[in-house]
């Protein structure tokens, strides 16, 4: 207050201001914020499908005045790459002269604190087809393509080949069967990748995905379509017949007509038998 004449008052002439006796105080409390809203990289949607990227969740404060700028300060998980479960939490704000968050207890803390999910991604799968293979001493089989990857991943699939087959002796009916597992590693750092599955005797044969690696958490099989299967036929084989000296004339020794096999694969020793 002010006077002219005389300080505290601005008219004077009737008044007088004894300031010793008419002094006061008061207070401005902080405004207490409010949650607005929680984004994940900048949507509202709190859950993302793994892509090999950092992703960030934040809030945006409420009951903000104008010019006074203020965000909040968190602890937590407000950032994360890989496939999991996370919490945010709303710990202060800056700056905090003027402003803080809701306590316990008050409305509005439970807005204080975000749970958000980044989701394993699916792998496709597909198998190749494989007609007419016939035993030819060579691996022989069909392709799994895996699709859908980052491709700076390396992702390790498990898988098992099960099937009856025919023994080098010759066909076994029903009771030739094994099944062997192996591992399907995407090395190439592409967004697919392919691995052929093989064998190399006559038989039938099924490939089945069965499980990812722990170390390839990100990712995850789809429900159906895990298996593909492939048949190698049996070849057919000729014989030539050595007649030579025929017809025989006795003389009490042994006589005999030999078989001999054609189309036989590489080196392969063929023995024979024969019925008269």
């Amino acid at each position: 207050l002010t006077g002219a004449e005389n300080p505290g008052c601005v008219a004077t002439t009737n008044y007088s201001v004894q300031f010793d006796e008419n002094q006061t105080s008061f207070t401005i409390t902080k405004r207490l914020l409010t949650v607005a809203s929680w984004t994940l990289d900048g949507g509202a949607n709190m859950n993302v499908t793994y892509d090999g990227t950092q992703h960030r969740v934040e809030a945006t404060p409420g009951r903000v005045v104008s010019g006074y700028p203020v965000t909040f300060t968190y602890e937590g998980d407000t950032t994360a790459t890989d496939f999991g479960s996370y919490t945010a939490v709303i710990k202060g704000c800056s700056p905090s002269a003027n402003y803080r968050i809701a306590r316990s207890g008050e409305a509005g803390y439970a807005d204080l604190t975000k749970n958000w999910n980044i989701s394993k991604r699916m792998l496709t799968v597909s198998f190749s087809t494989a007609n007419n293979l016939v035993f030819n001493n060579n691996a022989q089989g069909i392709s799994i393509t895996l699709g859908n990857l980052i491709a700076d991943d390396t992702v390790t699939v498990n898988y098992s080949l099960s099937g009856y087959y025919y023994t080098t002796n010759g066909a076994v009916s029903g009771n030739a069967y094994s099944t062997v597992s192996g591992t399907i590693v995407t090395v190439d750092k592409a967004t697919t990748f392919t691995q052929n599955i093989t064998r190399t005797n006559a038989g039938s044969y099924t490939a089945t995905l069965t499980s990812l690696s722990s170390t390839s958490a990100n990712y995850q099989l789809p429900a159906s379509g895990l298996s593909g299967s492939f048949a190698i036929a049996q070849k057919t084989i000729g014989f030539t017949w050595d007649y030579s000296g025929v017809p025989f004339t006795y003389d009490k020794t042994a006589k005999a007509v030999v078989a001999t096999p054609t189309g036989l694969v590489d080196s392969t020793v063929l023995t024979l038998t024969y019925q008269t």
